[in-house]
């Protein structure tokens, strides 16, 4: 049965009271119904008496968008009465929101709504869609039955997004341009993509933040896969948000952490900062009534809500030298209550605490902070990955990237280096750092190496220590402040396993969008045709980390060239969907590894095909671009040349079906298959669809091989679909785990579990295909090893210098800084459609003025030797890398050579065209 009781609080002048539901065991009723009743009551802190909450189910709710009754009262659910009571609401704050812009006479808002522009090509204003109504309302609407957190706060409203749901960075730009003008204080993006290389949009959100607005944005609905963190909200300077359900948990389609703008040579930095409620809360509708919305894109306005209330609590006097972006996120993530059953890099600090965050302002002074501010690696689930396994000697570093919070002022630098000390670990726990130049704006981070010396491969014991850090800034006032950070560090160290449970993960050579167009790997996901996750064993690929963790496996991730590590202490190298080139020497490196040192390699492909390639070309309405792969799923051409000493090399098969084999099926999608294995090897394979444009039917191909190669041994997979969080439909884990179980354990190969065949013979060469070539596109522009004069380098560089290299390789940033391109058009998303999927955002870049000149010299110098066809040849190269500029240059030179030509004509009876008449 159903009961309910009253239960009513006074705090301060505000008198509420509340319905509470108390659930028998015996009742017949539906959990949804009641749910969202019990909800906002689960977990008030607001001193209420209530007498029980009988909970008998665990209460599920649908993630995505969907009206009804059923919602959540977030400014009341969060306590924005009790903070109402003391007389803040809002008053002398100004938030911008950047959205669909305003149903036309909505009403709800009183004289809330200062401005409203339209920045778009629509000539209109009014909200179409009603998502910018929802989120303004959320923010100050004064609706009793739906309120806003700040409704005495003055809005600016910009439509920034048409009724299509298209926008361009210039419109984002502009409006930007008159928000500064304007004096915004607070400003809410429920909007995003994957793109932190769009420079001229991040330099002015960077603008923002230095002039004391306070960004807030969705961190996305991409969840609940890894590496799915949108832009702006991953930058350091913004409040990302992400989102809970009811019963504060988190929402499955909040995007997760961690940050993919480090990788492959660093890891990625703790983002969302936040979470706040996301799935059915209650807002204002076009008509005035009241709605439900779920997803981060009403997480945002939650919080850009709550900080408009939080910054009228300070006196007006004093807001100016209290409040910046730095002070409200530390008052937030410092005041947040951590979700017991979610890790860092899912939910950031924790659950918004209005009245926490509330509390610090009040007795604020500026100063800088951490986070996260202690560094525990044993703390689980709260700090995954890093909790799963202890720390031991001999293994890679473990990189713990700290966020800096600089509330003194806009700029800061650390006055010395970090300092490590430790009581009870000395000699056993090194750590090491990197860290930005400068805190700007407001921001900036160091990150911690931390590694077991080698001395120490019999220790167990947990080590305590600390790291600290000066951070010195002028205030906004003028005065030079300090602040000195220690932040405790806490790591268990064990033993040093054996060589035959250590896995090393190769994160070097994983390319990713951005900035170059990495298609995906699966052809079944439709228009989500870029590869933006990561491809991290923490990332795309976590759930494969915890089968091999739970297979008792540890897995330690190279940053670095393969010429980096020392191939005796590791069971098996994976290669898993590699897109980067290798150098000369790490071909020789790995040959020696395998052969001499005993190390087994296990390489998971994709497919590498022209045909398909150029089918997923495609123009960008956004970009006005055609848009071309750097490469297939995985850098074939690239893999055979590092495979070529064993005898191994892939084909450009693109296949799809199921591989049934003995111990089970293994859902292949777009796979490539064997070209080439060794004798004395085996392979298996079967007949599967083909996915290379105009083919069809049925073909045969390998797709296992695995073969020992001098004292180690290889072992080939051409699909890494079924491993992939982003493309399986079926994992298929247990097959990594009997082929590791054999190539790295050493123990007898599961033929029959594996349907092997009997060794080969002789050399196996795969009929009616061939071994792929590299594509047009240069990967030298993204390419950390490319040498874009000469090719692959022959000699890899220093392992710290290359991964340092391979961090800053050429990107879209790059170009743009140096003013050799721009583009007034790219595309972005809200989040009220999670289904919405629009094309990428960076743009293609084109050969620099001095490639072009070298180019055309280069032409001029060897005409007389090319013919007709060679001509054209040319033209059409330079037309497909180019543009029309170059074109007219062409057409120009031509034009130029006839008319001299035609001059000698008339000026001779006979003419004689020779390499003379070009020197």
């Amino acid at each position: 049965m159903l009961c309910t009781a009253e239960a009513s609080s006074t705090t301060g002048a505000l008198r509420y009271t509340d319905s509470l539901v108390v659930l028998d065991s015996s009742a017949s009723c539906r959990m949804e119904a009641i749910k969202p009743m019990l909800d906002p009551l689960l977990r008030r802190e607001w001193g209420a008496s209530i007498r029980a909450i009988y909970r008998n189910a665990r209460l599920d709710v649908a993630p995505l968008s969907f009206r009804g009754s059923t919602s959540i009262d977030t400014a009341a659910t969060l306590g924005a009465p009790a903070v109402w009571s003391y007389g803040s609401h809002g008053e002398g704050i100004r938030v911008a929101i950047f959205d669909t812009g305003l149903a036309s006479e909505a009403p709800g808002f009183g004289d809330a709504v200062e401005e409203i522009t339209n920045w778009t090509s629509d000539e209109t204003t009014s909200d179409a869609i009603g998502h910018g109504t929802f989120v303004a309302g959320l923010v100050a609407s004064r609706e009793p039955r739906c309120p806003g957190f700040a409704p005495a706060a003055s809005l600016l409203i910009f439509r920034v997004f048409t009724s299509n749901q298209m926008s361009y960075t210039a419109w984002f730009l502009d409006a930007f341009n008159y928000a500064l003008q304007a004096g915004v204080d607070v400003l809410n993006l429920s909007i995003g993509g994957p793109d932190f290389s769009d420079a001229p949009f991040m330099d002015k959100v960077n603008e923002l933040s230095a002039n004391s607005v306070i960004v807030v944005s969705a961190i996305g609905n991409d969840g609940p896969l890894y590496g799915t963190l949108n832009n702006p909200g991953d930058q350091l300077d913004v409040i990302g948000v992400g989102g809970v359900d009811g019963m504060e948990r988190l929402a499955k389609f909040s995007s997760r952490g961690m940050t993919t703008w480090e990788l492959p040579g660093g890891y990625g930095r703790v983002k969302p900062d936040v979470v706040a409620y996301a799935t059915a809360v209650r807002g204002l509708a076009a008509d005035g009534s009241c709605r439900t919305l779920s997803g981060t894109s009403v997480a945002s306005p939650v919080v850009a809500g709550a900080v408009a209330l939080l910054a009228s609590t300070v006196p007006a006097e004093k807001r100016a030298a209290i409040i910046n972006p730095a002070s409200m996120k530390q008052a937030l993530t410092e005041s947040a209550r951590r979700l017991d059953e979610a890790n860092v890099f899912e939910q950031g600090a924790g659950l918004l605490n209005l009245q926490g965050a509330a509390a610090i302002l009040a007795s604020y002074t500026p100063r800088a902070s951490a986070f996260p501010p202690i560094v525990d690696l044993t703390d689980c689930p709260y700090m995954w990955p890093y909790c799963v396994t202890p720390l031991y000697a001999t293994a890679q570093p473990v990189i713990v990237n700290v966020t800096l919070l600089n509330g003194m002022g806009v700029h800061g630098e650390l006055l010395d280096e970090p300092v490590w000390e430790t009581s009870n670990c000395a000699g056993v726990l090194d750590v090491t750092f990197t860290h930005s130049a400068v805190l700007w704006p407001w921001t900036g981070y160091v990150a911690l190496h931390i590694r077991v010396s080698e001395e120490s491969s019999d220790v167990s014991r947990e080590c305590e220590g600390s790291v600290t850090v000066t951070i010195v800034s002028l205030e906004t006032g003028g005065s030079v402040r300090t602040t000195e950070l220690v932040i405790p560090v806490t790591a268990r160290v064990m033993p040093t396993p054996k060589r035959a449970q250590r896995l090393l993960w190769d994160q070097f050579h994983s390319l990713r969008y951005p900035p170059g167009y990495f298609p995906r790997d699966s052809m079944a996901l439709g228009a989500d045709v870029l590869d933006w996750n990561g491809d991290h064993i923490h990332t795309n690929f976590r759930s494969l980390f915890e089968a091999l963790i739970n297979a008792g496996y540890v897995v330690e991730v190279l940053g670095a060239p393969l010429t980096c590590f020392d191939p005796k202490l590791y069971g098996a190298l994976l290669l898993v969907d590699p897109e980067e080139e290798y150098y000369a020497a790490e071909v020789d490196a790995l040959t020696s590894a395998v052969r001499d040192d005993g190390l087994a390699v296990v390489v998971v492909a994709e497919w590498f095909n022209g045909a398909l390639a150029d089918d997923l070309k495609f123009f960008d309405e956004a970009t006005r671009q055609e848009w071309e792969p750097v490469t297939g799923g995985a850098n074939v051409p690239a893999l055979n040349e590092l495979l070529a000493p064993f005898g191994v090399a892939l084909s450009d098969a693109v296949v799809s079906g199921v591989l049934s084999l003995p111990a089970g099926q293994v859902v292949l999608d777009a796979s490539s298959g064997i070209a080439r294995f060794p004798a004395g090897g085996r392979l298996v394979g079967g007949k599967f669809r083909t996915e290379v444009p105009g083919a069809s039917g049925s073909v045969f191909a390998n797709v296992l091989g695995v073969a020992g190669a001098g004292t180690g041994s290889v072992a080939v997979f051409a699909d890494s679909s079924c491993l992939d969080d982003a493309a399986a439909t079926q994992e298929c884990f247990w097959l990594l785990l009997r082929v590791l179980e054999h190539v790295a354990r050493g123990a007898d190969l599961d033929v029959a579990a594996l349907g092997l065949g009997t060794p080969l013979r002789r050399v196996y060469v795969a009929s009616g295909v061939s071994e792929p070539t590299r594509f047009s596109a240069a990967l030298g522009y993204y390419s950390g090893v490319v040498d874009e004069q000469h090719g692959a380098g022959s000699q890899a560089r220093g392992c710290e210098g290359a991964a340092q290299s391979h961090a800053h390789r050429h990107t879209i940033s790059d170009k743009l800084a140096a003013g050799e391109y721009y583009s007034d058009g790219e595309r972005m998303r809200f989040r009220g459609q999670p289904n919405v999927r629009l094309g990428p955002r960076p743009m293609p870049v084109g050969p620099t003025a001095g490639e072009w000149r070298e180019g055309v010299f280069s032409w001029l110098s060897s005409l007389p030797a090319k013919i007709i066809g060679s001509l054209f040849s040319k033209i059409k190269a330079f037309v497909t890398q180019g543009g029309l500029w170059m074109v007219l240059l062409i057409i120009g030179l031509l034009l130029w050579l006839a008319r001299l030509i035609m001059h000698r004509v008339l000026d001779s009876e006979a003419y004689s065209l020779n390499s003379k008449d070009f020197v």
